[in-house]
């Protein structure tokens, strides 16, 4: 991550009293920031319990490519939360009608 790009997540996140970088020195503010900005990634397990269904089922839907492209490390499945809520949100919009 660039200096510059942790400065703009330095300013959004500089009033966020759940965070409180106020109170943190410019060198554990950077390593916080890095932190908070990394995305969080789900396994196969993870994205079962978010989706109320089987580890297999989930691995059925990616082979099938009705998940979104995972990132794969050492073999292992993952996704980020940002496109597991993202996924979530299309098929309720689907549902519903709306695509």
């Amino acid at each position: 991550m660039t200096r510059s790009q942790l400065n703009s997540i330095e300013a959004s996140y500089l009033d966020d009293p759940t965070i409180g970088l106020r109170n943190l020195s410019p060198k554990d503010r950077r390593r916080t920031l890095a932190r908070v900005a990394m995305p969080t990634l789900l396994d196969s397990r993870d994205v079962a319990v978010i989706l109320k269904c089987s580890i297999q089922h989930v691995r059925n839907l990616a082979k099938k490519g009705a998940l979104p492209e995972p990132i794969t490390a050492g073999g292992i499945l993952r996704w980020t939360d940002k496109d597991i809520r993202q996924f979530i949100a299309m098929r309720g919009a689907k549902k519903q009608g709306v695509f």
